[in-house]
């Protein structure tokens, strides 16, 4: 085993255990359902840490370019990946007897702890990256990117998105050319083309199938209500109660270069799913033309992409330009709380002071220049780490008088000029 090997041991295991601890947490909520509160901002926080120790492990392969391994580095990446260890350990505790089975109160009583440990995680990924050097990419990875480059995403694309109530958007632009040389640089294409050859089909025909533009949008989030009627026993009259779900509509669309070929893609997926799903995908509409294929829950919606109409978007701006770009419309996504089912005070007011703190998130980036993202505050006039910071001590105060019993309403904890709209 050379040096490479030997430490990935290490590292996995340190990082198997992480990611135990966070699937271990998070099954608890199905296998004891009442037995703690679950909190949404705590769970988004698992599912973000989760993905990063997917993208460790994914990219801590650039460290097989190092020819030569020191004790410091090697003491170095443990503590790092330690940091992911302990990210995961204050995420899921093992007992919130303390703070009586609320994952709220908890998460904003160790808050300090986590942000500090993460922060430290990040400078840690910065000496990682050092680490590697121009040595990140191998010769023949660095030259694959080189002769297969990703294409900016145009706006024009975005802006066929018929919706103007857009929540979130993922756009990415690939070479179907270069997908495949990856497989092969990668050792995985052999699988690859055994796996779609069980429903007749070839990466070359990916490849000519396929231009390369990808896109997902969901728009349109609303919460409905809906009677469900009980029927009464032994003649006496029935009843009902109303339940409030979520509801959202979804779009995937994806460029065509040579419509055959794309055809039979089509043929040899909806056979391959006719086999476990004889009546198709409920709720799924998709159509095709010459340029474009498009899937979605809403079947206006797919005819009115295919169409091209142009819907300017207000983000599109942002994340155009680039081979990948994402959005997301935090006050949408929070506004989802929102509903006449929320009647606690203190889940209003946590709601409220959210809606007033938080705008969206761009992420956008490129093989050659990176990537960058950004979490918009609704003020633009206060420093970010300041309103940060006041936004996680009213939370904590906030569910700490919960706990208490000494929440007041919606408004007690929400007088100063840090939860007040800003002014325009």
């Amino acid at each position: 085993m050379d040096a490479f090997g030997h430490i990935k041991s290490v590292i996995a295991i340190i990082l198997g255990l992480s990611i135990a601890k966070l699937l271990q947490g998070a099954v608890k909520f199905i296998q004891h359902p009442g037995r703690n509160r679950p909190y949404w901002v705590h769970l988004l926080w698992a599912l973000y840490i989760f993905i990063l120790l997917v993208h460790f492990w994914w990219w801590e392969y650039g460290l097989r370019a190092l020819s030569q391994w020191l004790f410091q580095e090697y003491l170095f990446i443990i503590v790092f990946i330690t940091l992911y260890f302990v990210l995961c350990a204050l995420l899921f505790p093992d007992d919130l007897g303390d703070y009586d089975g609320s994952y709220a109160e908890y998460f904003y009583s160790r808050r300090k702890w986590f942000f500090g440990v993460l922060a430290a995680s990040f400078v840690a990924d910065i000496v990682d990256t050092a680490m590697k050097g121009k040595q990140y990419y191998s010769k023949d990875m660095a030259k694959l990117v080189e002769q297969f480059p990703s294409h900016p995403v145009s706006a024009d694309v975005i802006n066929r998105i018929p919706s103007k109530n857009v929540a979130a958007v993922f756009v990415f632009n690939y070479p179907p050319a270069g997908l495949k040389e990856l497989m092969k640089l990668i050792g995985v294409d052999g699988i690859v083309n055994s796996t779609l050859g069980k429903i007749n089909y070839s990466m070359d025909e990916f490849v000519k199938a396929n231009k390369g533009d990808v896109l997902v949008a969901v728009s349109d989030l609303e919460v409905k209500e809906k009677e469900i009627p009980i029927p009464g026993m032994d003649g006496k009259p029935g009843t009902s109660f109303k339940t409030h779900n979520p509801s959202a509509k979804w779009l995937f669309a994806t460029s065509i270069n040579d419509k055959p070929a794309f055809d039979k893609l089509i043929t040899s997926v909806k056979g391959a799913i006719s086999e476990y799903m004889p009546n198709g995908i409920p709720d799924v509409s998709y159509s095709v033309n010459s340029n474009w294929f498009a899937a979605g829950n809403s079947n206006d919606d797919v005819n009115k992409f295919l169409a091209g109409g142009s819907s300017p978007q207000p983000f599109a701006d942002k994340i155009a330009g680039h081979a990948a770009g994402f959005y997301i419309d935090l006050q949408k996504i929070i506004g989802m709380g929102n509903t006449p089912a929320n009647t606690d005070s203190s889940a209003k007011a946590a709601l409220a002071l959210s809606l007033k703190t938080w705008q969206d998130v761009v992420v956008y980036g490129d093989m050659s220049t990176g990537s960058y993202g950004e979490v918009n505050f609704v003020d633009k006039s206060t420093n970010s780490l300041k309103q940060l910071n006041q936004y996680a001590d009213k939370m904590a105060a906030i569910f700490k008088a919960h706990h208490q019993g000494q929440y007041n309403g919606p408004d007690a904890m929400m007088t100063d000029s840090t939860t007040a709209a800003p002014a325009h």
